[in-house]
């Protein structure tokens, strides 16, 4: 998902380069360093982490 808004402009384009294998492998760390983030912030601060109003 983050390599085609990368190809579409909406997000760094550094975003869009792959290994020689075609694996888009600074969106996928960028991606999952994201979802780590929310993790820990939601076990560190479980109230204030999301708020869904």
């Amino acid at each position: 998902m983050v390599h085609s808004l990368a190809e579409r402009g909406e997000v760094p384009r550094v975003l869009t380069r792959t290994t020689r294998q075609g694996v888009p492998a600074a969106a996928v760390i960028g991606a999952s360093s994201i979802g780590l983030l929310t993790v820990v912030a939601n076990y560190f601060l479980p109230s204030d982490a999301v708020r869904c109003r």
